[in-house]
């Protein structure tokens, strides 16, 4: 009611770190285009290159039938918005998996992360992450953009399915015959050990052609190069393909979105999940791109995720240390994903088309000072007297 939001709005102004993350949201513009630096291109390069690699190893898979098309985009973050960044890019990939089927699909664009906060979070959700410095639900953030490009406020499900379930063998879990299926999938709720956090520098500067792999559980994870297999000439075409995608995207920019079309974020889909925090770990959020099967155990899965961390944008998981650390994994039904072909017609959200971007003004609050210019906490001050 009125009453409640007026409290709720005093709470914004008055508090220092707040209105501070309040000014931020109301500043912004989009997220951030970060190829223009050459450091990150060549950090895009190398990621890209990586992936090209992995996906030619024996035994490999990813959401395409054929991941030499993929069009990858990377979204970094330093801390608090992962249940935001994991739906954003998969929306990409999931526009990408219906292009196999639907030829006339051509931008894959993620959702601009930035613009989500602005114009589609409910008082609810703003009063969580600006005052309560709170996360959320990645799965529950997807579940809203499909029901909003579907039409359908209450019919539009998504998959979802245990982390115990890639391993039982009573009811094995097919991760390639999914990801064949259905294209990529939200990994919700993983927990992030202290080993998981500082395997985030071993290839700090992306100046490394690889991934970082955790095989087994309580693993602290170690960094693979990957080799090119298929000699100089191969590996000239594919960084002549990666050349020809950052010109195609040299002029990024921002789609945006009619303001009638803003829908709210849905807060009471399932049984709330902080991706923050659940029994002193970090709660985290990514993509699930696709795995491979173990050359020597077939029964063996391994897990290849993107991840929004710079040092650590690709993550090689096998299955027993998923089982033991994840919580769902989430996917888009056949029948749901052909609704998403709207977003390229219909202005429903703002898309960003940068191939690696940062949103880095939605980072928790207690780093907020660090992107408020010096005149403007005059603002504030003026601000919180009136």
């Amino acid at each position: 009611d009125k009453n409640h939001r007026t409290k709720f709005i005093i709470k914004m102004v008055t508090n220092e770190k707040a209105s501070g993350r309040l000014l931020q949201i109301l500043q912004l513009t989009g997220d951030t285009n970060l190829l223009p630096d050459l450091s990150y291109e060549h950090m895009y390069k190398n990621h890209v290159l990586a992936l090209k690699r992995y996906f030619r190893l024996e035994g490999s898979f990813g959401y395409l039938r054929n991941m030499e098309e993929a069009e990858f985009y990377f979204r970094f973050q330093k801390s608090g918005n992962c249940f935001l960044q994991a739906p954003s890019v998969m929306v990409s990939y999931l526009l990408q998996k219906r292009a196999e089927t639907n030829k006339d699909l051509s931008n894959f664009s993620p959702l601009d992360v930035s613009r989500f906060v602005r114009n589609t979070f409910s008082d609810g959700q703003l009063r969580k992450y600006v005052v309560k410095d709170g996360g959320g639900n990645s799965a529950d953030v997807l579940t809203t953009v499909g029901r909003r490009v579907s039409g359908d406020s209450g019919n539009f499900r998504v998959i979802v399915r245990d982390s115990e379930e890639i391993r039982n063998s009573a009811h094995p879990f097919l991760l390639q015959t999914y990801l064949e299926q259905y294209g990529p999938g939200l990994v919700a709720g993983f927990q992030v050990s202290k080993y998981f956090q500082r395997a985030a520098k071993l290839n700090k500067k992306g100046n490394k052609i690889g991934i970082v792999r955790f095989d087994g559980v309580n693993d602290k994870g170690k960094f693979i190069p990957l080799m090119q297999e298929g000699g100089a000439e191969v590996d000239e075409q594919d960084k002549k393909s990666i050349m020809s995608i950052i010109s195609n995207h040299s002029n990024p920019s921002v789609k945006l979105f009619e303001a009638n079309n803003i829908p709210a974020l849905q807060e009471t889909l399932r049984e709330e999940v902080s991706e923050r925090e659940s029994n002193g770990d970090e709660m985290h959020a990514m993509v699930l791109l696709g795995g491979r099967s173990d050359e020597e155990n077939p029964k063996k899965t391994y897990l290849l995720f993107q991840n929004w961390w710079p040092g650590m944008p690709l993550v090689e998981i096998s299955d027993d240390y998923y089982n033991a650390s994840g919580r769902s994994l989430v996917f888009v039904p056949t029948k749901g994903l052909a609704h998403f072909d709207s977003l390229n017609h219909d202005s429903f959200y703002a898309r960003n088309n940068s191939l690696m971007a940062e949103c880095n003004k939605m980072d928790r609050a207690e780093s907020w000072e660090r992107f408020v210019p010096e005149d403007e906490f005059l603002i504030l001050e003026r601000f919180r007297s009136a």
